[in-house]
C-alpha cells in the first residue's frame, strides 16, 4: 500500500494536479532524482509514462483516495485539447494515508519530501514539465551530455534553444538541491529475522496467495 500513500501524499499537497501529463511527468522526476518511486516508465511521444502509474491512479480512484475530474479546457489552454483529467485527494484519501504514516514514520518522512518537491513542480507548465522530465530520461538513459540537445530536438522541435537551455539549468539545480539518498538499512530487523529462522509454512502460504507465488 505504501505506493498508494505516496501517490495521494502527493496529490494532497499539490491540492490539485491538473492533467495526466503533469501527474505522470511529476512522478518520472521523482524517480530520476531518486526517490521510490516503484512504477516503470519507456518513452512515448509526450516524453516519460507509465503504464503502472496510470493502472495505480485509476485503482487510487476507484478506491476514493483520489478523486479524478474530466474538465473542458480551450485549445491553447493545455496539452489536451477540449479535455482534462485533474485529481484531487479522495473521501478516503486523507484517512488512507494518516492510517499509513502512523504506522510507517519512515514512508511518511520520504512521502512528505516526494510531496514537497512535487509541490514546487507543481507550479511549472505541463509543456515545461514535459520537457524537463524528457531531459532528464535522456541522462537517466546516459547520452552523452553534447548530444542531449540534438537528441531532444529531433523528436521535440518545438522547444527553442534558450527553453532548453534554461530547463538544463534548472535540472542541475534540481539534483544538486532534491535528489533522494535512501535511509540505511535496518540492521537489526535483519538480524532478528536472522535470529528467527526461516518463514512458517503459513507465512509462506500467505505470501502464495497475497503475491501468486511469486
Amino acid at each position: 500500500m505504501s505506493k498508494y500513500a505516496k501517490i495521494v501524499a502527493v496529490v494532497q499537497r499539490c491540492r490539485r494536479l491538473h492533467s495526466r501529463l503533469k501527474v505522470q511527468k511529476i512522478f518520472y522526476i521523482l524517480k530520476s532524482l531518486g526517490y521510490p518511486v516503484p512504477e516503470r516508465f519507456e518513452y512515448r511521444h509526450y516524453g516519460p509514462y507509465s503504464d503502472d502509474l496510470a493502472a495505480d491512479l485509476r485503482s487510487a480512484v476507484n478506491a476514493a483516495y483520489l478523486k479524478e475530474e474530466l474538465t473542458q479546457v480551450e485549445v491553447e489552454e493545455d496539452e489536451e485539447p477540449h479535455r482534462r483529467y485533474d485529481y484531487s485527494a479522495g473521501q478516503r484519501g486523507s484517512d488512507f494515508i494518516t492510517h499509513q504514516f502512523a504506522s510507517d514514520p519512515t514512508l511518511a518522512a520520504i512521502a512528505d519530501e516526494m510531496a514537497r518537491v512535487a509541490e514546487e513542480l507543481n507550479a511549472s507548465r505541463p509543456l515545461q514539465l514535459e520537457l524537463v522530465a524528457t531531459l532528464m530520461f535522456l541522462q537517466d538513459e546516459n547520452v552523452r551530455p553534447d548530444l542531449i540537445v540534438e537528441v531532444l530536438k529531433s523528436s521535440k522541435p518545438q522547444y527553442t534553444d534558450a527553453e532548453v537551455r534554461a530547463a538544463l539549468d534548472f535540472i542541475t539545480d534540481l539534483r544538486h538541491r532534491a535528489s533522494f539518498a535512501p535511509p540505511p538499512p535496518d540492521f537489526s530487523s535483519i538480524i532478528g529475522l536472522v535470529k528467527e529462522g526461516p518463514p512458517s509454512d503459513a507465512a509462506q502460504d500467505l505470501d502464495a496467495e497475497i503475491y501468486g507465488g511469486e
